[in-house]
């Protein structure tokens, strides 16, 4: 799956819509797209390798978010660059309250796309 041909969650647009405009003197809109981009392409790729299709989303999402970890936490080393102490371990803690719902929204998104092909 290519980066043009991935849906953005609502929920990834409004976390690099944060990460654009909380810091952009810090991280370039370049940096942020291409960290946020890689782990979305992590977590697509990891969602059609490990998903049976039958079991449920919430079982899947784990190992999908597991599966992309390293990407996730390099990504949040991007993001928060430049930030002080403290509004990085916010950013970080607000971003991993949504690193499932990102996995799961790729299962989700990967279910629909295979079913309309």
């Amino acid at each position: 799956m290519t980066l043009e041909g991935m849906r953005l969650s609502p929920i990834c647009l409004a976390l690099l819509l944060c990460a654009c405009e909380s810091h952009p003197e810090h991280v370039s809109t370049t940096e942020t797209l291409g960290a946020a981009g890689s782990y979305l392409v992590c977590l697509h790729n990891a969602a059609v390798a490990l998903d049976d299709h039958v079991s449920e989303v919430s079982k899947i999402a784990p190992a999908v978010a597991d599966r992309c970890e390293s990407r996730f936490e390099s990504g949040l080393d991007d993001l928060t660059r430049g930030m002080s102490p403290i509004e990085a371990a916010v950013f970080r803690h607000k971003a991993r309250r949504e690193n499932l719902k990102l996995a799961a929204a790729a299962v989700h998104e990967e279910r629909l796309e295979k079913q309309e092909r």
